[in-house]
């Protein structure tokens, strides 16, 4: 999940330029077999070095603002981005 969480994030920057980039990262839902562990998520988040961070997911020591769903959290996103940038979905869901 990290690993594919910052190639995204390397991708959506060479879209995007200097635009701000908004990552929407965890698990959805308790049924996921490997969910996105916390210490990854906190590696991703070192690693890509987003401007803003929406977590979906229980990740209490994490700073970021909290979404209850993958929806939500691109919503949030979306409102933050509203000027432009860009955002990235990593959110590992039961599909």
């Amino acid at each position: 999940c990290r690993e594919t969480a910052v190639a995204a994030a390397a991708y959506a920057r060479a879209l995007a330029g200097s635009g701000p980039l908004i990552l929407v990262i965890g698990t959805e839902g308790q049924t996921i077999c490997e969910g996105f562990p916390a210490d990854e998520v906190k590696w991703a988040i070192e690693e890509i070095r987003p401007d803003r961070v929406v977590l979906v997911g229980d990740y209490p020591e994490i700073e970021g603002i909290p979404a209850g769903d993958r929806a939500k959290g691109a919503g949030i996103a979306e409102e933050i981005a509203n000027d432009g940038g860009a955002i990235v979905l990593a959110v590992k869901t039961w599909r």
